[in-house]
């Protein structure tokens, strides 16, 4: 299992409510559970889902599903919401 250090700015993002992915974003531009089709950059946290691709984690995870380490392969929009 990969261990991902999450500096405070990252832990911040990770539990602000307003980043939640709507169920319907979900099922309809993330893919979620569409196996490879899937975006990589969906993160579980404890409320629901939300994305991670305006992180510093986005390039380990790009490069996780460059090197099939991961299912979920694919950047399917701009991300949903910012890093401010």
């Amino acid at each position: 299992m990969i261990s991902v250090d999450f500096n405070n700015e990252l832990n911040k993002y990770l539990h602000d409510k307003k980043r939640k992915i709507p169920k319907a974003h979900l099922e309809s531009v993330c893919l979620l559970y569409k196996g490879e089709k899937a975006c990589r950059y969906i993160s579980l946290v404890s409320d629901g889902f939300i994305c991670v691709k305006h992180t510093s984690i986005k390039d380990k995870l790009t490069e996780m599903a460059n090197n099939n380490k991961m299912t979920a392969k694919s950047d399917n929009c701009e991300g949903f919401g910012k890093l401010c």
